[in-house]
């Protein structure tokens, strides 16, 4: 009677919950991809719209804040030296709205950034979009597969438009970077700057050192997938076919020749390189040959010692702001809460007090919490 009324509940949680059951254990490919997740396309389409918003707001503040500082600096070296001010920007011009014209037109669905030298890899945006292509393709695997393919296009349309803006704001920083420098190399000639031009220069410096660690911001948000995407991309890699679309189709393919993409290109332009593991036998052959056989223990001690000191300046160097070769080492004390909003800037907190009992009052308990808002890291202002 236990047994039979064990089988009497079982058989009734799964009858009417048997899409859920085979979502458990999947055993064919009708199963993976029946548990794709019904959201993917919504979130990511969400995703990728509100950081473009954001991207596109935040850049036209920035190189609106920018050409404002830079006017400012360009009256004030007129009134010092109108003949070097007339030379350096007549030869070195700059058209801010020319960028933000970039900036919008990079936007627009037929909208198409050739390249991708000088900008920074996003894996996971690559893998949104190239999955979204294969779907695009293979709409069969879904089920009614039919009635995702507008979900499916407009999710990519708005991964490509926004992998452009990504790369055009990128572009973008380089520039500014670049115009720092000779607005810098520009006031060097000064064996006396005076302290207006200097409070000018530092403004414009300011301006663009955030504008690179609002993108730094942006960056790492695209690279923080949540648990939908992960589970859609996940049932995706163990659909068959899904593997080798990526080493032809994807970013990355386009970069390196990956194995089993078929592409020639940079095949050839590989061809000859020694390996890794042929370095490494020439390194062991030399040391062994001209130091004898305890001279391999003594350069791996070194070797040791030497990225130990070299993850210590990579510590270093990210704690200054960054950690890539296109950084921005600022020439001042930057705020880290300057580029986070409203929101993330806010702190809450709780405080318990309690006091012993005396002769005049009992025990009592204090409790209190408050609401601050971070001015910086160290300072913050609140009740």
């Amino acid at each position: 009677m236990r047994y039979l009324l064990i089988g009497m509940i079982l058989s009734w949680y799964c009858l009417p919950l048997s899409s859920h059951c085979q979502e458990t254990t999947p055993t064919s490919l009708t199963d993976k991809i029946a548990a794709f997740p019904s959201g993917f396309f919504r979130k990511v389409n969400d995703q990728a719209t509100s950081l473009d918003q954001r991207l596109t707001r935040q850049t036209e503040k920035y190189l609106q804040r920018l050409a404002k500082k830079e006017a400012q600096l360009r009256r004030k070296m007129f009134r010092q030296d109108s003949v070097s001010a007339k030379r350096f920007f007549d030869n070195n011009p700059i058209d801010y709205s020319a960028l933000l014209q970039k900036l919008q037109n990079a936007g627009r669905p037929m909208s198409n950034v050739s390249g991708m030298s000088g900008t920074t890899y996003l894996p996971y945006l690559d893998s949104i979009k190239t999955s979204l292509k294969f779907l695009q393709q293979r709409p069969d695997l879904l089920p009614n597969g039919a009635s995702y393919t507008t979900q499916i296009n407009s999710s990519l349309t708005s991964v490509t438009q926004l992998q452009n803006k990504v790369q055009v704001t990128e572009q973008i920083q380089q520039l500014l970077r670049q115009r720092r420098e000779q607005l810098k190399a520009s006031l060097s000639q000064y064996t006396h700057l005076p302290a207006s031009l200097q409070n000018s220069y530092q403004g414009y410096s300011q301006q663009a050192y955030y504008y690179g660690a609002q993108l730094k911001e942006y960056r790492d948000e695209l690279n923080d997938p949540n648990k939908l995407t992960k589970r859609a991309l996940s049932l995706l890699v163990q659909t068959p076919g899904f593997t080798s679309f990526m080493k032809t189709h994807s970013d990355l393919a386009g970069l390196f020749s990956l194995p089993g993409g078929g592409g020639t290109s940079n095949a050839k332009a590989l061809a000859g390189l020694q390996t890794r593991d042929v370095v490494q036998q020439q390194l062991h052959g030399q040391v062994a040959s001209s130091g004898g056989p305890d001279a391999g223990q003594a350069i791996n001690q070194q070797i040791q010692s030497a990225k130990t000191k070299f993850k210590a300046l990579q510590d270093k160097v990210a704690q200054a702001g960054g950690g890539s070769s296109s950084m921005d080492i600022p020439d001042f004390r930057p705020n880290t809460q300057k580029t986070k909003s409203l929101l993330g800037r806010l702190e809450g907190g709780i405080n318990i007090q309690s006091l012993p009992s005396t002769t005049s009052f009992p025990t009592t308990t204090d409790f209190g919490a408050s609401l601050g808002y971070k001015l910086n890291d160290r300072n913050s202002i609140g009740l």
